[in-house]
This record gives C-alpha cells, structure tokens and sequence, in this order.
C-alpha cells in the first residue's frame, strides 16, 4: 500500500512539473504607437487596431478592452504592421500588411484572416512594407475593388503597386517599382489613387533616407488610375513637401490630402490649394470622413499643445475646419494609465489614426504615441480605459527586486520606471517624478524604499543619466550623467557587499565627456570611481562595433540608434565568493575579475565570438545557487556553461539564439528570439532538473514575440518575460 502510494505521489509530481504553462499579458496600459484604426462595418463593438511593433489588436467592446492577434506571425519583424483593412461585405476577412527593414534590405508580408484576426495565412513575402518606418502613420497599402472584393491592390514600399483578382492567391505587377508608395485608396467608382512621398537627401525627407536601401529621388505625387489601372494622372506633383494619406468626398470628387506641412484640397480636378484653417506649421499625418455625414471630415495636426488638443473637424468638406474640441481640461480625460502626463500634449501625441463610428455621430476613435482614444460625446470627454490589453511596449531590462519578493520591476523605452507589487500581473509608475525611458534598474537588499537606474537615450547624443531615490520616489537625485555618446548599458547590485554597485558605461575610453568604463559605487550609488579597463588596447571604445551593435544588430529598427535594444545582460557577479566580477562585450569577449574588477583576466578564449560576424554575446548569468557556475548566451550560437568561473566552457545543444537566462534551484529558463541573422523559431525552454531535460513553453499563438529578458520566481511558478513590443508576460508553468 505504501509502494503504491509513493508512485502515486510521484506521477502526481511528474504531472505537476509538466503542466501546460499558461501565458498571461501584463497590464501596463498602452504605450505604443497605434497607427490605424479599422472599425467592422456590421458590428459597430468591433474594432481592429494596427501598431508598428505590436501586431495587430481587436476589440469586441468598443475599444474598452483589447487583445493582440498575431496567431500565424512567425518572424517578430511581422508584427510591424503597415497597414490593415478590412472586407466590408464579409467582414470577418481582414488583410494586413507587415515587414520592416532587415539588414538594410526591406521585407514584407500579406496576410490573410478569415476568422476575424484570430489567426493568419501567408498570402505573399514578395511585396516590401516599413511597418516600423518613417511613413508608418500614413494611410493604408491595402485597397479593396469597391464592385469586386476578390479585387486587391497592395502598394509596396519600393516594391511598386500589385494587384490580385483572387483575394491574393495570385499577384500581378502593376506600376511604380521604386516609388515610396505611402496610400493606395479606391473611390466609390472604382477609381484608384495611390500616393507617393519623396525621398532625397533635403529638407524632411532626410530621416526617410537614412532608414532605406538606397536614395530614389523622386517626387511626391498623388496619382489617379481608372478602374482596370491601364491608365493613370499624376493630380499633383512636388519636392518640396511629403505627402501622407487621403480622404475623398464624391460632391464634386472633392481630393483632401495630408502632408508634412499642413492640407491639401482639391475640387473637382482643380489644382490642389493649402487649407489656411489647419494649421501649416506641422505635419498633418491623417484624416477620415464621417461614414454617416458625408460633409464631415476629421484631421490633426501631429503635436497637440499643452492645452489644446489639436484635433479638427470640418463641416463642409474640407472647406473650413475648427477645433472639434475646445476649453478642455484634466477632467476631460478619463481612466488613463499613471505613467501619462496630464496635458492636451501628452493625450494628443502623434495622433495617426481616426476612426468616426459608422453608427454613432458622437462616438469618434483616434490612435496615438499611447493607444486608442475614444469619445462618446463629440469631444467633450475622452476615454481610454486605461489601453487595456494595448501592450505595445519596448523592454530594455526586467528584474526581481531584491527585497520585495512580489514585486518586479521593468526598465521601458519611453518610461519611468515600472514596478509590479502583485508578480507582474499589473505594472504602475514607480514615482511620478521619473518618466523618462529607463534603461537599466537595481534595488536593494536592505532597503526596499531604494532603487537606482539610468533614464535617457543614447540617440539624442546627451548621455545617459544615473539617478536613485532613498524613499519610494519621493525624492529623486542625479548620481551619475556622462554625456555624449555614452550609455549607461548595465547596473548591477553585488550580491554579497551591501551598498556596492557596478556599472558599464559605453562610450569612448579616456574621453573627458564620455568617459566610457567599468564604475563602481561602495555607497549606493552617491559617488562612483572608474575602475582599471577589463578591455584589450585595440579596443578604444564599447561597443567596439558601435554602428553594428547599436544601429543594425539590436535596436528594434535598425536605423535608431540604441532604440529598445536591451540593457543589463552583460555584467553579472559570483553570489558565493566575494568580488568576482564578469564583464562582457557583444563581439569582443568575456573578461573575468576575482577583486571587484581591479584586475581583469580574459575568459574567452574557447567561446565561438570571432567565429562568425552575426555571433553576437546576448547574455551573462551567474548562477544564484552554485559558486563558479556561470552561463553565455549568444545569438545564433546558443547557451555555454563554465562551472570553474569561465576557465573552461561547454555548449549545451539548447537552442541558437539564448537571449536571456534565469535559474533558480535546479529550474533554469532560457528565452529564445528570432533574429535578422539567425531566423530560428521563437521558444522559451525550461529545464526543472538542471539542465538534463528541456521543454519550450512557448504560446505559438501570440506570433513572434520579441522577448529581450526574462527573470523566474520559483516559488510562486512565475517567469517574468519583458518584450520588444509587446510589452510583459508572466507565464505559470
């Protein structure tokens, strides 16, 4: 009896460990820019939402709450859509368009639903599409025959303009290879217009052209095709200006369009004059007619002011506008998340996408830097329901706090720090006086009112700077800035030494603004000192290959500069013996110190970094729960082992892009990305016996999430998964 009890106990055991894990989206609330709104034309609840990093989004409660619906993606540059469309005579059809700019050569993608977004069928790879580019906010690449649905055009991003009479088994070439194609838009007769943008080296076309493959030099134009697209007019043409979308009213075929230095109308093939009632002073990213008063017309100009949301409306076709809502004030925003700031600027950021409801004259959606935006009250009061389900947030770093055991923390491009007290279920703003992008985070073992962390952008050329808060946030104080081009790329706590930290400042070695290094702090972080330099002499600055690391290898497009690259991952300490210190550069290798970094020994002489220029180092992780065992994670080389402190390594047959690492007992976690040089499947690996035994855990139906650091609580059976562009995850495995 007791022998059957025992195996009995045992295969419930066995059974425990390997329960299907169940992910689950952590609310933040939004945070990611929503580039077009889509509404069902049957189901006025319905609402589609695209997004440059995130994928696509449904909502079937009016934009109360949504859900991300990338079931299908299997490359994490596909959840950077372009654009998204629905068929309105079987709307649960729907189309979108993705790709990005992979190793300076654009990809894309079309995909097909036909079961509302849940999931997605290839349709084609051979049109090219900049979902995360500078023309992201302008109108849709996608276009349905207004008599004929099976009818598709597609405008590429230099790929040209395709069409497709079988809902898009087949394609054919058009018209316009090489053309920035910005909106392709059929008329109510089955006209099309397509428009273009220039992209030389002047004036506000510069940005398109250091994001692309080559320049062009070709206008801007807006071009009309007939019905069978055997012939077109070019309606208007210019190098002066880009243009962005289109809206089209049949009373006197009525043409507004939007370009970066304010709207364009035209009546009646007349040429195109500028509406003085929008203001010319900046950049007019979309604008939409009212699907139930064919004379009203919305539009915005792309920054709102302080105090005034730069949201317009016409009442009589775009001949005049005016303010759709005036004298607003806090209290005209509702249920927005705590890392907002409450002014007509931060609610009205970039505001891409409006969406006036097909039913409802007072119901008007709009999309922005933040989420979907609704009003139920012709502008008197704005609602966002706090962007629930919107996770569209870059991750830079995520961390288990070191004396708060239910609370995590995130490090997010373009916010304050983050901090989940309820295992990473919901995250707020750890203070409101920290609101900048955060970079790297550490806490502290004996006091846990402390944190410190590095804020800015390595893109604005100013440095980034180090500060810490004693109390919660209350009061918050500069410990650290270097300027220039440095960065603060990681700040760790020593395991051992109370009030000891170390940071690794990119930048120039010796150079007086950038003075780029290893620090340590013996105070929490109140004064710092340079330690002696882990780095052979060739190597002048970190990231010894800056523009590949930092412009082409990690960010989340490659022309930004250090944009959401991850941070945190490439220094780690020893948790049993005292002072051992591991640094580690990208391309370059791994360096070793035992008295807390005053001399340095190289470690890795037996590591595959020189093998191969895409072998990049992702990931040092110094095991909590044994001394000397130390993990390297490369991308496309996978996860190695030393357990003499890196004198001599193993590969572990893991997977070929370990990204990050976490280990607690005898579970240890290894998240595998996708990547531009190592187009491998997207898994997350658990192992609950040290290493002997692996399972992915991965949802397949989320896509192709870009995970950048993963942090595990054993206890409560939790991994903590931090994104590039789709916000958090806890998973109960």
């Amino acid at each position: 009896m007791q022998i059957r009890f025992s195996i009995l106990a045992l295969a419930l055991v066995l059974i425990g460990c390997h329960r299907q894990a169940i992910w689950h989206e952590s609310q933040i609330g939004g945070g990611g820019y929503i580039t077009g709104i889509q509404q069902n034309p049957h189901n006025p609840n319905v609402l589609y939402c695209r997004s440059d990093v995130g994928g696509v989004f449904r909502s079937d409660d009016g934009g109360q709450t949504w859900s991300a619906k990338n079931n299908g993606m299997d490359k994490w540059y596909q959840h950077s859509v372009r654009s998204l469309v629905i068929d309105t005579m079987s709307p649960n059809i729907v189309y979108r368009a993705s790709g990005n700019l992979i190793g300076h050569q654009y990809c894309g993608y079309v995909h097909i639903s036909r079961d509302g977004g849940d999931t997605w069928t290839l349709l084609t790879d051979s049109i090219d599409f900049y979902g995360n580019g500078p023309t992201r906010m302008c109108g849709e690449m996608i276009a349905i025959h207004p008599f004929n649905h099976k009818r598709i055009v597609v405008g590429g991003y230099s790929h040209g303009l395709w069409q497709s009479n079988n809902q898009g088994k087949k394609w054919q070439y058009v018209d316009l290879r090489d053309e920035r194609i910005t909106f392709v838009k059929y008329d109510e007769f089955g006209c099309l217009y397509v428009g273009t943008t220039f992209d030389c080296s002047v004036g506000n076309s510069a940005f398109i052209l250091k994001s692309m493959d080559h320049e062009r030099n070709l206008p801007s134009r807006v071009y009309k095709y007939s019905a069978d697209l055997l012939e077109k007019n070019i309606l208007y043409e210019t190098y002066s200006h880009s243009i962005y979308d289109i809206a089209i009213a049949n009373k006197d075929s009525i043409l507004l369009v939007t370009t970066n230095r304010g709207l364009l109308r035209s009546v009646c093939g007349e040429p195109f004059e500028w509406v003085e009632d929008v203001p010319q002073n900046g950049l007019i990213q979309t604008i939409a007619v009212s699907p139930i008063h064919p004379n009203q017309f919305f539009t915005a100009r792309k920054f709102s002011t302080r105090d005034t949301l730069m949201l317009f409306e016409s009442l009589d076709y775009g001949m005049s506008w005016h303010l759709y809502s005036e004298n607003l004030t806090e209290k005209s925003f509702h249920s927005y998340p705590s890392y907002g700031k409450p002014t007509c600027d931060w609610y009205g950021g970039s505001i891409a996408a409006i969406c006036p409801d097909f039913q409802d004259d007072k119901t008007l959606y709009y999309g922005n830097y933040w989420g979907v935006t609704t009003t139920h009250d012709a502008g008197l009061n704005f609602h966002c329901y706090e962007f629930t389900g919107l996770g569209i947030l870059c991750g830079e770093c995520i961390i288990r706090h070191s004396s708060q055991s239910n609370a995590v923390l995130l490090g997010m491009a373009d916010h304050g720090p983050l901090i989940s007290t309820d295992l990473g279920e919901n995250y707020v703003l750890f203070s409101n006086k920290a609101r900048t992008s955060t970079r790297t985070l550490a806490t502290a073992r004996s006091n846990p009112d402390f944190l410190i962390w590095s804020e800015g952008s390595k893109r604005t050329y100013k440095g980034t700077a180090v500060r810490r808060t004693l109390d919660g946030g209350q009061s918050i104080e500069t410990v650290m800035h270097k300027s220039g081009n440095s960065y603060v790329q990681c700040l760790i706590e020593d395991p051992i030494h109370d009030g000891v930290y170390y940071i690794m400042q990119e930048g120039l070695f010796g150079d007086s603004i950038e003075a780029g290094g290893i620090y340590q702090s013996s105070d929490f972080g109140a004064t710092w000192q340079l330690l002696p330099s882990p780095y052979p002499n060739y190597l002048k600055q970190i990231p010894y290959r800056r523009v590949y690391i930092d412009e082409d290898y990690l960010p989340v497009i490659c022309y930004q500069t250090k944009n959401a690259s991850g941070t945190n991952q490439l220094m780690t300490m020893d948790a049993f013996t005292e002072n051992v210190l591991y640094v580690g550069e990208w391309t370059e290798g791994i360096w070793r110190s035992m008295d807390g970094g005053q001399t340095w020994t190289d470690i890795s002489q037996s590591l595959p970094m020189h093998n191969d220029t895409a072998i990049v180092l992702s990931h040092l992780y110094a095991d909590p729960n044994q001394a000397g065992s130390l993990y390297a994670g490369f991308w496309k080389c996978g996860l190695w082992h030393s357990s003499d402190y890196g004198d001599t390594w193993q590969h572990m047959n893991v997977c070929d892009n370990a990204v990050s690492i976490t280990k607690e007992g005898c579970t240890i976690v290894v998240a595998c990305s996708q990547h531009i040089y190592s187009d491998v499947p997207t898994q997350l690996l658990i192992s609950e016996d040290n290493g002997r035994h692996w399972r992915d855990i991965y949802d397949n139906s989320l896509g192709a999430l870009r995970m950048i650091g993963i942090t595990l609580d054993s206890n409560n059976r939790r991994i903590h998964v931090s994104t590039c562009g789709n916000g958090a995850y806890w998973v109960e495995y």
